[in-house]
């Protein structure tokens, strides 16, 4: 028999109430009312045992992707189904892995799980993924060896007046 975290919850103040006031109950009710709040609390102790696992194997196949997508989209819709805000890792595999090659149905399915991680959580929460830094078209690439220089004179002094902003630093004009 599963119970939902709402019934555990009123179960558990059922119990607490029956134990707090044990000249209600018959002498025999009480063993069983502590034996059944031990059973719970073992329940629950291992119902997060549980969810710890699925989390860390969730994590698990996140990081052997592209090649444990289909496990990792199982996992992941299991541990939605159960109340996990996807993180942005998340999000990211799922963007790469709809980027990949696949059948249309498992295109859809990607696809509705990563519109469904959106929803979970809201733009304001979300970090966005790390993205590759690309030079502007037409800016040239730094030769292989050669120290490129990023600091004008003019951020040095910027940098150096934020730092200590009672004193008054000359920067050219």
């Amino acid at each position: 028999m599963a119970f939902s975290a709402a019934e555990l919850l009123v179960l558990r103040r059922a119990l607490t109430h029956a134990l707090a006031h044990p000249e209600d109950a018959h002498p025999d009710d009480l063993g069983d009312y502590l034996r059944l709040a031990a059973s719970i609390e073992e329940a629950t102790a291992e119902a997060g045992r549980m969810r710890a696992f699925r989390l860390d194997e969730l994590g698990r196949y996140r990081g052997a992707l592209p090649g444990s997508a289909v496990g990792y989209l199982d996992l992941l819709e299991d541990a939605l189904n159960n109340g996990y805000v996807p993180l942005p890792e998340d999000h990211a595999a799922l963007r790469d892995l709809l980027a990949r090659p696949c059948a249309p149905s498992e295109r859809l399915r990607r696809s509705d799980l990563l519109a469904r991680c959106r929803r979970v959580v809201p733009p304001a929460v979300r970090r966005p993924a790390p993205r590759p830094v690309r030079p502007a078209p037409g800016t040239p690439r730094p030769l292989a060896g050669v120290p490129v220089l990023t600091a004008t004179r003019r951020s040095r002094a910027e940098a150096a007046r934020r730092r200590h902003p009672a004193m008054p630093v000359l920067a050219p004009r």
